[in-house]
């Protein structure tokens, strides 16, 4: 995998850890509009990227996304989870939640990424 990746722990109510990630690119495409841009971070069940279009944000619809990295391509389907205004004004900033996919993303997701479910940490535990 060419990107780089660093784990983020996130909030303790995640099922899937989330990844930052370099070099990682994703088309959304809602009817004949698309919008090209990076992903910031992932998980097995959900991306984020900055930037976005507003036209990319409604959440009450669903849009097709294709992530690419080096030659490895992922179709899925993706809805808006949240945004909010990106703070340096250029775009929104937005949660996408992947409703369908295809198997080489599920393993990507869980072997590449080592996004497995979380489970209680030492830290946790004590």
């Amino acid at each position: 995998m060419q990107g780089d990746i660093e784990l983020i722990f996130g909030r303790r109510t995640r099922k899937f850890r989330r990844a930052r990630i370099d070099g990682f690119v994703c088309q959304l495409a809602e009817n004949k509009s698309v919008f090209k841009g990076d992903v910031e971070d992932l998980s097995a069940q959900g991306f984020s990227m900055s930037k976005v279009p507003e036209l990319f944000c409604d959440e009450a619809k669903i849009y097709r996304a294709i992530f690419s990295e080096g030659d490895n391509y992922y179709k899925i389907i993706v809805v808006p989870r949240w945004s909010k205004l990106s703070s340096n004004g250029e775009g929104f900033t937005v949660g996408y939640r992947i409703l369908d996919n295809d198997w080489k993303w599920v393993r990507f997701s869980m072997e590449s990424l080592s996004l497995k479910p979380q489970g209680p940490t030492e830290s946790d535990q004590t």
